[in-house]
């Protein structure tokens, strides 16, 4: 026997194994189509049964309640809203006026620089400003700090607000400093 025909065998013979043991396991599990029945439809509910809920009653608030709900469903684009969860996330008036809420101030005008590259040397990160070399704790544009220089990137700070610029973006990133955009 040749050496290919025994590659063979040592491939067909474990997969004909796990073939056979796929198939007995369907026949084990899955019911033959003879032993298949057709399901039959429910018989009619019991009298006693549909007299239990005969008794249940809607108070007319809490109807008005439930359509008032879903007339505000129907109102929106796009129906129910999986993420909203009013009952528990709107806060009572008394809470609103109990608990403050503090509106964050927004970034200030990212100044437009000219950040054309970086440079390392060891551990020591310098970047391109509109022609001029800038490190760490440097200050550029109007009182803007670096804070950070890495591969392909310059992180300003200013007035609790970061900006980052990376190469090539006409745009900064701002965020608060300390978070994520």
């Amino acid at each position: 026997m040749a050496a290919s025909q025994k590659k063979v065998l040592m491939i067909l013979i474990p997969a004909s194994l796990v073939l056979i043991w796929r198939v007995q396991a369907m026949v084990r599990y899955l019911p033959s189509s003879a032993s298949a029945t057709v399901v039959a439809a429910p018989e009619p509910a019991d009298e006693t049964v549909m007299d239990q809920f005969a008794e249940v009653v809607i108070s007319p608030e809490a109807e008005a309640a439930i359509r008032r709900a879903q007339q505000e469903i129907e109102a929106q684009p796009w129906g129910r809203d999986p993420f909203g969860i009013r009952s528990r996330a709107q806060p009572t008036e008394a809470q609103a006026e109990m608990s403050p809420v503090a509106t964050p101030e927004p970034p200030p005008a990212a100044p437009r620089i000219a950040f054309t590259g970086v440079s390392r040397r060891g551990d020591r990160w310098i970047a391109v400003v509109g022609g001029n070399f800038v490190r760490v704790g440097d200050i550029v544009e109007q009182n803007y700090r670096v804070v950070e220089i890495a591969k392909g990137s310059i992180t300003l700070e200013y007035g609790g607000w970061t900006l980052r610029y990376d190469l090539g973006a006409e745009s900064p990133v701002s965020m608060p400093s300390g978070g994520r955009p």
